[in-house]
């Protein structure tokens, strides 16, 4: 999960397993092994960057995963 809050402005990028994604939220239907992998979350203001990590692996039965 990654979480932010302050202004003026937070520009998230999420990298992926399939590469780069501009939002503060993504979401994997369906999780399977295609999507396991390493989600990484950067998020830069006027006032520095943080970033943070999530691994995650797909297994049989599991609907759906959301990251926010």
């Amino acid at each position: 999960m990654c979480e932010a809050v302050g202004g003026p402005t937070l520009n998230v990028t999420w990298t992926t397993p399939t590469g780069p994604e501009v939002g503060s939220v993504i979401s994997v239907d369906s999780v399977i092994t295609d999507y396991a992998g390493e989600y990484r979350c950067e998020v830069t203001s006027e006032a520095g960057t943080t970033n943070d990590s999530i691994t995650i692996t797909g297994e049989r039965g599991v609907d759906e995963w959301v990251a926010v």
